[in-house]
């Protein structure tokens, strides 16, 4: 079915949603609106134009086919232009050339879990093509569909431009393009790496150049390319006088992919021709498997709230875990605390993804007890002075246990990473580090994060070293003294959640006076008379206080505190004020991370200072902290503003702003608060804010807490809903009828101990908590217990 305006059932920005949660975009963005499509070590990336480009292992290291970020003309790498003779070539996606222009063909496209499709019409036919990925074959497919009165005739060009490698200029010289039959490769002979076109039969290539000859220029005119793209890989379905022009309506297959080296023919063949024959079967299990991502299925009043939840698994997965990759920045490496966010919210996905993951990452850690920040998947990174990304190891691992109730993790056994510490004055170290000849298990990793953690300055607050969650304060601690109030009240949540899992009683003891001193360090040390400071320098300057020129308050620092009990009933209250005079902008939608922003002539505190005002870390939404605001104020107990705070920030909503630009789908790292860009998106797809949404809405505003096989259901939803509902897993579907009751069916409840069928027919003793009825019998117990039943069970809350 081709999506149209028609099946649009909430507008915004651009386009709208359909019903399942695909982007309609029947108008030209502003911005590139893209999608991420990725599965393990493949993917691609997608936009409006038909752009983007493909990777096989990482995105930035081995791109298949060329990377941009000109946001202004968005010019693909991938595209195919249609030619009638006589009328002039036109583009199935969007023309690249100015977003403003148009060459008055009537497109639309559409971004969805798994698959984007153009659609373009002219007065003879319309064409649709779908692009999607083959999850176990690692290859990409585009299916051109031709209708209408008379289709037959058109020509088509494909233009390829193969980088194999990082970057085409380092690359171009090392490839070579061969052909055999339908199909067409490209191999850098410096790396091995390589990729294949393959067409379905009936069609066959007519045309393929390296060259810029006369004739090829003449030949690349038809089709409205540039004399320079005569020198990159294009090639050519039926030009004009050849005798494969698209006859008649149908369906024809292109794919490409990742080309291995093993034994080429036969690689070659398993990877075109069977592609081919097995393009619809690849295309259902792309759709299915990403359109049922998470467990969790929600309906609410509110449906901007549930399309922004359809669609964070999705981003989490493909843009951030897989792909790790966007449009405005082609990463590939792996983050230490990065990826480790991303698994807050793929637990509802998969926890066994989860749990090789965080194993992964006890792998990249070093035996000192700190991480790399980053590495690629070949173990090359960066050993930084960065003193967050160590303590993500316990956080990640005590929410999994408690998530799975598999204490097993804890007793897996992983090797460190072994490299001399680094040298005084050193930022970082990018090597290769061999792994330690012993192995220890996940929770003497986690102890050696903790241990490694004790590092206190004068204040007796947490050492910031070369950054902590904000990378570019890479420069308040250079000189080893500054100290970081935000690492502390976060280490002092790490403990908290990480205490319940230490064996022995003496590390137990210790550990939990350590969070006695780290509260009361902050409480006492950190309180600037209405909010807490952010951080100090090595000179104890303090960074977020009401005495500062620059960066006056921050976000974080108030945030937390509130959201780890650091602060008080009174300290709360005046920090919350002070966050919505200083860093709630309802004109403009967004929460500021900081303001005053800093500036280059102010006191250094690191490349903060080089941003413009107003961008990106220096004072404008960073989504991360403004989520994290609004889980303050769900403890805070104000449900209804942090529910207003999430929805302002919800791009679903923002989409509906003319300034925004961003694609209204997915959450976008930050937002400008800059003179003339207020409420610009930044960079979007890359962020790992959409994990943090994800928990907030679903753990924060919904009340969904899974504990092993236990439901917990303690909203704090708005005032103004009735009820929501949700499924589980497709044993359990909820229905929460707030101040009032809660219907579950398909659910087997069962008892903890025996491991059979129960129904309590005692009485809640906790007036605050869930009233759960079976058949209309109050039970003793203020969870569900899932079980593998789909026996029909009543239960009201």
């Amino acid at each position: 079915m081709i999506l149209k305006n028609e099946n649009i059932v909430l507008r915004t920005g651009a386009g709208g949603f359909a019903e399942d949660g695909t982007f309609i975009v029947d108008g030209r963005p502003a911005a590139p609106h893209s999608n991420v499509i990725a599965c393990g070590d493949f993917g691609t990336l997608v936009t409006d134009t038909g752009g983007g480009f493909t990777w096989y292992k990482n995105a930035r290291e081995n791109k298949l086919t060329v990377w941009r970020s000109d946001a202004a003309h968005d010019e693909p790498s991938e595209s195919f232009t249609l030619q009638k003779e006589g009328c002039k070539p036109f583009s199935i996606g969007w023309p690249a050339e100015n977003r403003s222009g148009s060459d008055g063909h009537i497109r639309t496209v559409s971004h969805g879990f798994g698959e984007s499709v153009f659609t373009c019409g002219t007065e003879d036919a319309e064409f649709t093509m779908r692009v999607y990925i083959g999850r176990a074959a690692e290859v990409k497919y585009y299916d051109l569909t031709a209708r209408g009165k008379r289709p037959a005739g058109f020509a088509l060009c494909v233009r390829i431009e193969p980088v194999l490698g990082d970057f085409e200029p380092y690359t171009a010289r090392y490839i070579r393009i061969e052909r055999d039959g339908n199909e067409i490769s490209a191999r850098n002979t410096a790396n091995g790496s390589a990729l294949f076109f393959g067409l379905a039969a009936g069609l066959q290539w007519t045309r393929e150049r390296e060259t810029d000859g006369k004739k090829d220029i003449a030949y690349a005119a038809r089709f409205g390319l540039k004399q320079h793209e005569t020198k990159r890989f294009i090639f050519c379905l039926s030009p004009h006088g050849g005798k494969a022009q698209l006859e008649g309506s149908g369906q024809w297959s292109v794919v490409s992919g990742q080309l291995k080296d093993d034994d080429k023919g036969q690689i070659k063949d398993k990877n075109s021709n069977c592609a081919l024959k097995n393009a619809d079967a690849a295309r259902e299990d792309c759709i299915n498997y990403f359109s049922n991502l998470s467990r969790l299925k929600i309906q609410t009043p509110d449906p901007a709230f549930d399309m922004l939840l359809k669609w964070l698994p999705y981003q989490t997965l493909c843009g951030r875990f897989f792909g790790r990759t966007g449009y405005y920045q082609a990463g590939g490496a792996w983050g230490f605390r990065d990826q480790l966010q991303d698994c807050l919210a793929l637990l509802y996905v998969d926890p066994a993804l989860v749990r090789n993951h965080i194993l992964l990452c006890a792998r990249h850690q070093f035996k000192e007890g700190d991480a790399q920040h980053w590495w690629h998947p070949d173990r090359t990174g960066v050993r930084t002075r960065m003193t967050d990304d160590l303590l993500f190891l316990p956080y990640a691992v005590a929410e999994y246990i408690t998530f799975t109730g598999d204490r097993g993790i804890l007793d897996a056994e992983e090797p460190f990473l072994d490299a001399p510490e680094l040298q005084d004055g050193a930022r970082g170290d990018y090597s290769a580090p061999p792994y330690t000849a012993y192995t220890a298990s996940l929770y003497e990793h986690c102890l050696r994060a903790l241990r490694r953690a004790l590092k206190f300055g004068e204040r007796g607050l947490n050492l910031i070293g070369g950054g902590d969650w904000n990378d570019a304060f890479d420069e308040i601690g250079i000189g080893g003294c500054g100290e970081s109030v935000w690492l502390t009240a976060f280490f002092y949540l790490v403990v908290d959640k990480f205490l319940p899992y230490v064996k022995e009683p003496k590390a137990r003891r210790e550990l939990f006076d350590l969070k006695a001193i780290l509260k009361k360090n902050v409480s006492e040390k950190a309180w600037d008379g209405r909010w807490f400071v952010r951080a100090y320098f090595d000179d104890g300057t303090p960074v977020g206080s009401v005495k500062s020129e620059e960066g006056k308050i921050d976000l974080i620092a108030g945030s937390f505190a509130v959201l780890t009990g650091i602060a008080d009933g009174e300290r709360t209250e005046r920090i919350l004020d002070a966050i919505r005079e200083y860093l709630v902008d309802t004109r403009t939608g967004i929460v500021k991370l900081l303001t005053p922003p800093f500036t280059a002539s102010g006191k250094r505190a690191g490349y903060i200072n080089d941003y413009p005002p107003g961008i990106r870390e220096n004072g404008g939404q960073y989504t991360h902290a403004a989520v994290w605001y609004a889980l303050a104020l769900i403890k805070a107990g104000k449900k209804d503003e942090a529910y207003k705070i999430l929805s302002m920030i919800n791009p679903v909503n923002r989409g509906k702003d003319a300034a925004y630009r961003g694609e209204p789908y997915v959450t976008a790292a930050d937002v400008y608060s800059a003179n003339g860009l207020e409420g610009r998106a930044g960079w979007t797809w890359y962020t790992g804010s959409a994990a943090w949404m994800y928990k907030a809405m679903i753990e924060g505003v919904l009340g969904i807490r899974i504990e092993g096989n236990r439901l917990h259901v303690q909203p704090n939803a708005p005032k103004e809903w009735k009820e929501f509902r949700f499924g589980w897993g497709g044993k359990v579907k909820v229905t929460v009828k707030l101040n009032s009751q809660c219907t579950i069916h398909n659910a087997q409840l069962k008892d903890d101990n025996k491991g059979q069928e129960t129904r309590d027919r005692g009485q809640v003793k906790d007036k605050t908590a869930p009233r759960i009825y079976i058949d209309g019998v109050l039970q003793g117990n203020d969870y569900i217990v899932i079980g593998d039943g789909a026996k029909e069970v009543v239960v009201e809350i």
